[in-house]
Formats: structure tokens, sequence, C-alpha cells
């Protein structure tokens, strides 16, 4: 079975002729390359699930614009902006992948408040997204999305994860 890694983030269109505004995702390198061939997720109506990278440019803020091989306009830009990039793990150096399940058991894991909500047990690594299993101190799990959005920091020397969590989360486990 294939292991995915979620590497980029498809911001925006750029131009006309489909080229996008993308970001690495959850703390890591930018890893994609020429040649490389992504899929898109969630896949989106009338648009490419797939596409082979083309060209990368350094825009110098933690963005690059890339074309993508079949993304030729910028309809279908627009269409691809809010997809993630998803890539074999196989394809990628496993030293650039930061994170993964062995590297952050045991982290503690604080909200938006300081408030701490647990230990991570394992990072659940999912085709569409990665979650979280947080072990509270009430011996529950909490399922966080692994996801640019609420992850505000990683701290490695200090084995902990702030998050952002929407009014109610908790209430939901």
């Amino acid at each position: 079975m294939c292991t995915w890694a979620q590497v980029a983030y498809l911001v925006k269109p750029k131009h006309l002729a489909g080229g996008l505004i993308v970001r690495a995702t959850m703390g890591l390198p930018f890893l994609l390359s020429c040649g490389m061939t992504v899929h898109f997720v969630p896949p989106v109506l009338d648009a490419p699930r797939q596409a082979r990278v083309l060209d990368i440019q350094d825009i110098n803020d933690g963005s690059y614009l890339v074309m993508f091989e079949g993304v030729d306009s910028i309809d279908l830009a627009e269409k691809l902006s809010g997809c993630k990039c998803l890539v074999p793990s196989e394809e990628i150096e496993q030293e650039l992948i930061r994170y993964n399940d062995e590297s952050l058991k045991g982290f503690v894991v604080y909200d938006q408040h300081d408030t701490f909500l647990g230990e991570v047990v394992e990072l659940e690594a999912l085709v569409g997204q990665s979650r979280l299993h947080v072990l509270t101190p009430q011996d529950s799990i909490v399922l966080i999305p692994w996801v640019e959005e609420l992850i505000v920091a990683i701290d490695p020397d200090e084995r902990r994860i702030d998050v952002d969590l929407p009014g109610g989360f908790l209430d939901l486990f």
C-alpha cells in the first residue's frame, strides 16, 4: 500500500496561463520539483486529479509560482485553488519529511488559550488529510485534523504542538 505525503497547498491562481501560487504545508520545506507528479485533493470536477510539475519559480516569501502539465488556463487554476498536493512518500527524501507518526508520539498539545489538551499517541496518515490522535487527561482520544489552518506552532525542542481549534470543537469528543 502506498503512503502519501501532503507536501503543498495551492493558494491561488497567478496568471492566465494557469500558473498557481503554491506553499509548502505543515512545516515542511518546499518539496515539489520539476517532473514530479502530484495528486490534487480533494478532487475537483472538470479539473485534473493529478499533474506533472513543469516549472517552479521562487517568489521569495515562502511561496512559489508553479506550472503544472495540463493546467493551462486561469479557469483550471481557479478550480484547483485550495487543493492540497499529495505525492507518494517514496518519491521524496524521507529525511525531508519532518513530522511523522513516530516523531510526534509523546508531543504535548496545547490550545490557543494555553490549555493542556493531552499527548499525541498517533499521527494517522490518511489519503486526503492526516489527523493527530491526542490522549486527554480524561483518557479519551481527541482527533485533530493535521492541517495548517489548525496547527499554530510546533516546537521540536519542547516537544509541543500549539493548535487553534474552532469554538465547540472539543465538545464533539
